[in-house]
């Protein structure tokens, strides 16, 4: 679990709400069809919410573990500093120094 890639956690937060929004899309169905005749109905109807409900918590959890991540990326991009050429070396520099006579 710790190796895992920022991608693989971005993956779980959307395949969990992406599952929750069919938990609460199958609930809202089911409780439409709800009557006294049909009970049942409502059971299932609140099987699914409280599905929706863990699967929200779920994703959740894992957006919360993936934050710190992206905060420290963003972090890590922002200290350096831009990159400057260096100047080229100068043949009365190089003679100076003794490097060419």
């Amino acid at each position: 679990m710790a190796d895992e890639t920022d991608w693989e956690l971005v993956w779980k937060v959307n395949a969990d709400a992406l599952r929750a929004s069919g938990g609460f899309g199958m609930a809202y169905i089911t409780w439409q069809a709800y009557s006294p005749d049909w009970f049942f109905f409502g059971f299932i109807a609140a099987c699914c919410a409280m599905g929706g409900l863990i699967c929200i918590g779920k994703a959740l959890f894992h957006l919360v573990r993936l934050l710190p991540r992206i905060g420290k990326r963003v972090k890590f991009k922002t200290k350096g500093v831009d990159l400057k050429a260096d100047e080229m070396a100068r043949l009365s520099d190089l003679k100076k120094r003794g490097l060419m006579k």
